[in-house]
């Protein structure tokens, strides 16, 4: 498979020859040439970030690509066909002073009203994926507590059998937004979680029959939508309607509760609050690009 990926990118520098440049098969130096690094590899042929992903389809429209597989099978691969396994994602400019950029939708949504997936801090996987119950005893980085964690972890009463770890943001591996999105997208930290609050209006609406907070910027005029998903703990769902539960990528560091992540809740009248909440909770991600 990753043989037909990394023929499939030459191909695609192949199309685009007057735009063209060198580029490598491994965008995000992972180690594996996948779906995220094709559209990382069109983004830097094409010399352009857009308001939406690049758009394969009509780049490849009409194309038909023939190529030679390392253990000698001719494949033939039409444009619709490469459309079907790259997920677009749209995303708007906010005007923010770091430059990054919002998902104008949850991971697991299809339109912003729309819930998405639960994710626990730390894992990819989410309920959509699987993942039915959210509690310590199935959370990917303990041993059945939260005084037996074995990632994140600065304060070795909390680590399993003393584990201890300099990590304050989630890694790569552990990011939702990264592996579920591409290596294009993160998870908020808690720092854009607050310029986002800073330098928009936050407004409480209902939208396409979901209530939340419509974030207007006070730049550009441009808006997401962030509805009231709830969270999960254990096996139920709690809040949704009423509140609103998102992740960031940030650990909780006061020196002593590493089991804490800082999440973001939308609590209607009462505004937005920022705290650390215990993370096996399955919370809404909203992911960014860094710029």
């Amino acid at each position: 498979m990753k043989r037909t990926f990394l023929s499939c990118l030459l191909l695609l520098w192949m199309v685009v020859t007057a735009n063209a440049q060198i580029v490598k098969g491994d965008m995000n130096n992972d180690g594996v040439v996948d779906i995220s690094d094709v559209v990382s590899i069109v983004n830097t042929i094409l010399g352009s970030q857009p308001v939406e992903e690049i758009s394969i389809s009509d780049l490849l429209k009409g194309q038909e690509l023939t190529f030679t597989t390392e253990d000698g099978e001719t494949v033939v691969l039409t444009g619709e066909q490469l459309t079907a396994l790259v997920p677009a994602h749209a995303y708007v400019d906010l005007g923010l002073t770091s430059r990054t950029k919002w998902a104008t939708t949850n991971i697991g949504a299809d339109s912003p009203e729309e819930y998405g997936d639960y994710f626990s801090w730390g894992e990819t996987q989410g309920y959509d994926g699987g993942k039915t119950t959210f509690f310590w005893d199935n959370y990917k980085y303990s041993e059945g507590s939260k005084e037996t964690l074995t990632k994140y972890c600065y304060n070795g009463d909390y680590g399993y059998k003393g584990f201890t770890d300099k990590l304050k943001e989630l890694e790569p591996e552990d990011d939702a937004a990264y592996v579920n999105w591409g290596s294009n997208w993160r998870m908020p930290t808690s720092a854009q979680w607050e310029e986002l609050h800073t330098e928009c209006t936050w407004t409480w609406i209902e939208e396409g029959g979901k209530v939340g907070f419509e974030v207007s910027s006070k730049k550009n005029g441009n808006s997401i939508f962030l509805p009231a998903a709830g969270y999960r703990t254990e096996s139920a769902l709690y809040t949704d309607g009423t509140n609103g539960c998102y992740w960031s990528c940030s650990l909780y560091d006061n020196g002593v509760w590493p089991y804490y992540a800082i999440g973001i809740g939308l609590k209607g009248s009462l505004g937005v609050d920022f705290s650390g909440i215990s993370r096996h909770y399955g919370f809404s991600v909203r992911p960014v690009r860094p710029r």
